[in-house]
């Protein structure tokens, strides 16, 4: 039998819990230690953290996932399955659910976190979208794509503040983008608009100056500055 073996970072009370799951998704059991595993008939595959393509597939329908959690309700990663098979589904309320229940069994589950963002942001839940993408950055700062799925977020909602004329939010958001992600150019481009938008053109020329400091050949921040002249 072909086998797939996930260890979880956090299986209810027993922390090195063990989930053997058989390609046509029948077949589930947990054994509570290495130990265990290794005595019983099953040949063990590679470990892996949290989530796999390959454990998703497997397991391909909502209602096989939601019976493994009936019978293991506080397994983090048998949530995050429901999850990725509601949002595939196009469900993205349900989705977002079965994500929270992740993190919470999962002790702040980082992908679990970042996927409920994206839901958010399929649901134009933008604010929600943010604290979960931030929430998820605050736990590891040295992830450079939870900085990147943060950064975008801000920065698409600062786009949209200023479409709106929402000039002091757009530029909260853009000043945050610059911080996390410093060599992005956009957002100073961004913030020289807002600033002679304000009627500070100082500012504007500061901050375009900050863009062409970081890459001199930025037509647009050089156009803008120019035409300040």
């Amino acid at each position: 039998m072909d086998i797939l073996i996930i260890k979880f970072i956090e299986l209810a009370e027993k922390s090195d819990g063990i989930a053997v799951v058989d390609v046509n998704g029948v077949g589930f059991k947990i054994y509570t230690s290495l130990n265990s595993l290794s005595n019983s008939k099953c040949s063990v595959g590679n470990e892996v953290t949290f989530y796999t393509a390959a454990a998703t597939a497997r397991t391909n329908t909502t209602d096989q996932i939601k019976a493994l959690i009936t019978q293991y309700p506080n397994v983090p990663l048998f949530h995050y399955w429901l999850g990725e098979a509601y949002y595939n589904e196009g469900d993205y309320m349900e989705a977002c659910n079965a994500y929270g229940k992740a993190s919470h069994y999962g002790y702040n589950m980082l992908l679990a976190i970042s996927r409920q963002s994206l839901c958010h942001t399929k649901l134009s839940n933008i604010p929600a979208a943010i604290e979960r993408a931030e929430t998820a950055y605050l736990l590891n700062p040295s992830d450079f794509v939870l900085r990147k799925e943060l950064s975008s977020l801000l920065y698409s909602t600062g786009i949209s503040m200023y479409k709106t004329e929402n000039y002091d939010m757009a530029k909260e958001c853009f000043n945050r983008v610059i911080w996390l992600t410093p060599t992005m150019l956009e957002p100073y481009l961004q913030m020289g608009h807002i600033h002679l938008k304000q009627g500070d053109t100082n500012a504007a020329e500061s901050i375009l100056n900050q863009a062409l400091k970081l890459k001199p050949d930025f037509p647009p921040a050089r156009k803008l500055l120019d035409s300040l002249k």
